[in-house]
């Protein structure tokens, strides 16, 4: 028990010191952090394999996620129409994510819903309907355009889905 909590205090020391260290650089600190994702086998149709960015939600960065051609919001809307699922299951409750990576030219390469907290069927459907939107807006990073992966948050209460 002892240990654990050692543990627990060695580890938050160590993430408020890189905090600190990383807001203090003379560059900027964390708003010039990027983070790429680690590929380990090629991505087909990505630009750059090397350079796949998650983009980070930290405000002044200059880093802009991917966008589909439409709203999130549409979108939701959207797969509430069509879902076959939810229609099926009207009191169906669950959180997840969907995985997608867009290339450098907008073209999306790559869509996975495979949330183990939502029900196979669902992320099946989820992978068609979103893999529909082949072109989107690509992501930037301090105004360049990027190959990035980004999570896209689905919450479903009472079978209605909500993109977060």
């Amino acid at each position: 028990m002892k240990s654990k909590h050692v543990i627990r205090i060695t580890l938050l020391t160590l993430v408020v010191l890189v905090m600190i260290a990383c807001s203090s650089s003379k560059k900027g600190g964390m708003k010039n952090m990027v983070a790429r994702m680690q590929v380990k086998s090629p991505i087909d149709g990505v630009c750059d394999n090397n350079n796949v960015i998650v983009i980070l939600p930290i405000p002044g960065n200059a880093q802009q996620k991917a966008l589909p051609p439409i709203t999130f919001q549409e979108l939701a809307n959207l797969l509430n129409e069509k879902l076959s699922f939810l229609k099926d299951n009207p009191t169906y409750t669950a959180k997840g994510y969907i995985n997608v990576i867009i290339n450098c030219k907008g073209e999306m390469v790559q869509c996975l819903a495979n949330s183990k907290d939502l029900d196979e069927k669902l992320n099946k459907e989820l992978e068609t309907l979103i893999g529909e939107f082949k072109q989107w807006k690509p992501a930037t990073v301090q105004n360049k355009i990027v190959d990035s992966m980004q999570l896209i948050s689905i919450e479903v209460n009472q079978g209605r889905l909500a993109i977060k």
